[in-house]
């Protein structure tokens, strides 16, 4: 129970980014699904858990016709993925590259990220700095209506 009201009170203080906030950076999420409830997903690559959530959510038709998924890929310290994350945004088609990694285990071309990828990158991490992310997946729901 002290464990449940430590969380409680540090995500309190620490706080969550904005709807708003987050709503002004879904132009730099892979989307899946077009449902009515709103989810921004953290993930990182290399991460099974990521992976395993990335591999639920783009084989489950019902679920992407109830959510629509805003996935932003952000690095956690115990994997370095900063090479793969850039491929993945660097591609032509982000959601097909985050699905070749994360999905079926493809590797990517690496090669020299451009300012663009860093640029979306830093927006990402400022509003991943706004939240308690300790672990990947990490979730923000807005259910329909709120």
């Amino acid at each position: 129970m002290k464990h449940l009201f430590l969380f409680l009170m540090a995500t309190l203080l620490w706080g969550e980014p904005s709807c708003s906030e987050l709503q002004r950076m879904e132009r730099d999420a892979i989307v899946f699904g077009n449902g009515w409830n709103t989810i921004y997903v953290f993930v990182d690559p290399m991460c099974p858990n990521s992976k395993d959530f990335i591999d639920s959510i783009q084989s489950n038709p019902k679920v992407q016709k109830e959510n629509t998924y805003f996935v932003f890929l952000y690095r956690i310290n115990m994997f370095d993925s900063d090479d793969v994350i850039n491929a993945i945004y660097r591609s032509t088609d982000p959601k097909h590259a985050l699905l070749e990694v994360m999905v079926f285990n493809h590797s990517l071309k690496e090669g020299k990220t451009n300012d663009e990828v860093l640029e979306k990158r830093k927006r990402i991490e400022s509003i991943a700095l706004k939240t308690a992310m300790k672990r990947r997946p990490y979730l923000i729901m807005y259910p329909f209506g709120s």
